[in-house]
């Protein structure tokens, strides 16, 4: 049988031939935990060995990333026990849910909420952060929810980051680098404003088709007008009050007369931005979907179809239709913005600034464009350029809330004292603006803490969880504001 070893922990980890899940390994670590023994941890670390090899029997790529990252973490944490032993400190407290968790994750290790749990494990109850984070990254190339995962992640980057400020004795408040890659407040809040926009119509495969058709069908509960005009006319009655699902059925059946496939195209095309607005994605798409198939081929049947991909997280699809939909109008500055802000999300920062710059070209004084490049001149650390971007946009559209919240955010990367006095009077352009009212302040909330403004900082973040208590940008805010706090109990009193 074969065995690995831990580094530096002087014990061989055996491949083992129990799975977590049976009865007497699961005694074991069970056992284990009340008698306050970090041994569970190599238990656990042998059973995902005995995995990670059958993944590698199977020639099974995912599972071996997967469970690499598993088994790092357990190593991890066996030498973080024996650290703290060796220190004479308590080792880290284990509840019972961990051991359920990882007797669920052994079932299924490629589970992105399992992954999730483990990872906040073990940035809560262990304190190890490192280990947290890949986790979380994990988690997130797996499919999970990625705003969650991303918020985890940026979370989890600043307190890795805080911890080496602190080994190395470098005061909190120095701010952050203007490197946008190593700054994750900023890449939150730039992402919070680049959004996509919306057009009419789109295109599908005819594999699609087949995926629409099946999942219409289980949908067929409403009595149905016998005459076309009836179904048409109560198609948008119920489109109007909000009945999304029953417009499904009294479209299809008004596809089997010979209705104008231009009606039918517009209606499908009013039935996908509703989904759009209410945030149903997947039923989103299979409303474009069927507006192609009635509809023209327009670049407007490419362009929505796309924003549907994109939703979905299709994101080569929805790439590839974005560029048809440009071939057939390179003049529309939206598809360039929307096929920009794609790039942008999957770190594309060259791509995303050369779509910013062709609808640049093909409309200089689109306003959007030039606020939506400065994202990616930002990303590429060209700072100078993005403020000069934003400006431009501004210029361009006074008053622009969207590109003043940008701006606010660059001042704010750059972390000195008279950039944040900037931010935050850049911000004064925003506050009234509803949907960014929320970031705003949350915004505001983090120049104070830089700034060692506790009491206007707490002031601030109230303001930001009246506005929405669900902004992204809150545990963030929370992050700042406890650092702020720490840092002032530690300046001598005058």
């Amino acid at each position: 049988m074969q065995s690995k070893s831990t580094s530096g922990s002087g014990k061989s980890i055996g491949l083992g031939t129990t799975r977590i899940s049976e009865r007497a390994t699961w005694n074991q670590l069970q056992q284990c935990a009340r008698e306050e023994n970090g041994d569970f941890s190599r238990l656990l670390a042998r059973n995902f060995l005995l995995l990670l090899q059958q993944a590698k029997n199977k020639k099974d790529a995912t599972s071996i990333q997967t469970l690499e990252v598993i088994i790092s973490g357990l190593v991890d944490l066996t030498k973080a026990i024996e650290s703290r032993k060796s220190a004479g400190q308590s080792p880290p407290g284990f509840s019972a849910t961990p051991f359920t968790i990882f007797s669920r994750l052994a079932e299924s290790y490629n589970n992105p909420s399992l992954l999730k749990q483990v990872g906040l494990h073990y940035m809560v109850e262990w304190g190890l952060p490192d280990t947290a984070l890949r986790h979380f990254q994990r988690a997130l190339s797996l499919g999970g929810p990625e705003r969650a995962l991303r918020s985890l992640i940026e979370m989890t980057s600043i307190t890795i980051q805080r911890h080496h400020t602190a080994t190395e004795k470098i005061p909190a408040t120095m701010g952050v680098t203007t490197s946008f890659a190593a700054n994750p407040n900023v890449t939150r809040i730039i992402r919070e404003t680049d959004k996509q926009l919306i057009t009419k119509t789109q295109r599908p495969s005819p594999q699609a088709k087949v995926v629409m058709a099946r999942s219409l069908k289980a949908q067929t509960t409403v009595a149905l007008p016998d005459a076309i005009k009836d179904c048409l006319k109560e198609a948008a009655r119920q489109l109007t009050n909000g009945n999304l699902a029953g417009v499904y059925e009294l479209l299809l059946k008004a596809a089997k007369y010979p209705v104008k496939k231009t009606i039918l195209c517009a209606m499908w095309s009013n039935l996908g931005r509703a989904h759009y607005q209410a945030g149903n994605y997947l039923e989103m798409e299979e409303a474009y979907l069927q507006a192609y198939v009635h509809g023209p081929k327009e670049s407007n049947n490419y362009f929505n179809l796309a924003l549907a991909k994109s939703m979905n997280r299709k994101m080569a699809e929805a790439e590839t239709l974005y560029r048809f939909a440009a071939k057939l109008d390179p003049s529309n500055p939206k598809v360039w913005c929307n096929l920009g802000i794609l790039y942008f999300q999957n770190d594309r920062f060259k791509d995303a600034e050369r779509a910013y710059r062709s609808a640049i070209q093909s409309r200089p004084e689109y306003a959007r464009a030039w606020e939506n490049l400065a994202s990616a001149l930002l990303a590429q650390d060209k700072v100078d350029e993005a403020i000069e971007a934003c400006r431009k946009a501004i210029q361009l559209r006074p008053g622009y809330p969207e590109a003043y919240f940008k701006l606010s955010a660059i001042y704010f990367g750059k972390g000195d004292p008279a950039s944040l006095q900037e931010a935050a009077r850049t911000l004064s352009y925003v506050f009234n603006y509803a949907p960014l009212a929320a970031s705003a302040n949350a915004m505001l909330s983090m120049i104070h803490s830089r700034l060692q403004q506790v009491d206007s900082a707490k002031a601030s973040l109230q303001r930001a969880v009246e506005s929405d208590p669900k902004c992204v940008l809150l545990p963030t805010v929370w992050n700042e504001l406890e650092t702020a706090i720490r840092s002032s109990s530690t300046i001598p009193k005058g």
